[in-house]
């Protein structure tokens, strides 16, 4: 029986230490371990241990540039819903809002969550039907309605198309809460 036991690669014990600089709260070393590494963005556990370093520092467009290197070297379905969520996240940050949708879109097929109902699901859900929406409407007098109401009120506005009026009365309902 052979009790010598091989050394990992460098590789692998570098990655080692830039977690653990990582999970001590270290982000700053452990991206700087993980450069100095030669093919680090070959290797998916380094890959999302420099995707979380970076969300940690804000940097979400290394965050996001180390999750499109992580889609060259692992299968989509194989990465974990933090790594995904974390991705989406950084996403959202540097303002690629398709890109984050469809994470998390994915992410809720993934772990099988109904999607929000649209905007007129949710209204006909709340009052029944559509005359009893137009109902509500005109009966209504908005600057006396409890915010809640206020928001279900520009609902009712945008799903008018009325964006514009949706738009200044919310403004009018941020002014005199900031009031």
């Amino acid at each position: 029986m052979n009790l010598i036991k091989e050394k990992p690669a460098t590789k692998e014990i570098d990655t080692l230490a830039a977690a653990e600089y990582l999970k001590t709260g270290q982000p700053q070393k452990c991206l700087k371990l993980l450069m100095k590494m030669k093919k680090f963005q070959s290797t998916p556990w380094a890959l999302k241990v420099a995707i979380q370093a970076s969300w940690d520092l804000n940097d979400h467009e290394n965050a996001w540039n180390f999750f499109q290197s992580l889609l060259q070297v692992q299968k989509f379905d194989e990465i974990k819903e933090k790594t995904l969520m974390t991705a989406g996240q950084s996403a959202i940050q540097i303002k690629k809002y398709h890109e984050a949708e469809k994470l998390f879109l994915y992410l809720g097929q993934r772990k099988s969550i109904k999607p929000l109902p649209s905007l007129e699901n949710s209204l006909i859900n709340y009052f029944g039907s559509r005359s009893a929406m137009s109902t509500w409407k005109k009966s209504i007098n908005p600057p006396e309605l409890s915010f809640s109401e206020a928001i279900r009120y520009a609902m009712v506005l945008m799903h008018e198309n009325q964006f514009s009026e949706a738009s200044e009365f919310l403004a009018s309902v941020k002014s005199k809460v900031m009031a």
